[in-house]
């Protein structure tokens, strides 16, 4: 399956000079290394998971609305493919019951959207009718 920007389990895999994003990825190439030694193991990738409990996409998002302080870099138009906890957990549990050894697979949802759109959920279910006191975008 594509991803945004038709990324898939066979992109190339490249640095990005971010820490969290680097480091994640030293530690698939580590696992990948034992997985050709006999581990048995598959990796997941998840794109934006949101969700009860969750703070970076859910939480802290909506008290950000809720205070009229929330900003959209790019006016909101880059792109997600955000995932519901509860799938998270589905596609973990199929890829550790039916995947591959030593195959990576993306957890993405259905639909690609806007971080706009994304955000207008929230904005819509806490009841404002704008995410910010003033200009929203950057």
């Amino acid at each position: 399956m594509d991803v945004i920007g038709n990324i898939n389990e066979n992109s190339p895999l490249l640095p990005s000079n971010d820490p969290y994003c680097d480091t994640k990825l030293e530690a698939e190439n580590i696992v990948l290394e034992y997985a050709r030694k006999g581990l048995k193991a598959v990796i997941v990738q998840p794109t934006q998971v949101y969700g009860p409990g969750d703070e970076k996409w859910t939480m802290k998002p909506i008290r950000l609305i809720k205070s009229g302080m929330m900003i959209y870099p790019d006016g909101g138009r880059g792109l997600l493919q955000p995932l519901y906890i509860d799938d998270l957990i589905d596609g973990i549990i199929l890829a550790t019951l039916y995947g591959k050894k030593g195959q990576s697979y993306i957890l993405c949802g259905n639909e690609v959207i806007t971080v706009k759109e994304f955000f207008g959920y929230y904005t819509n279910m806490v009841g404002r009718s704008s995410c910010c006191n003033n200009a929203c975008h950057l």
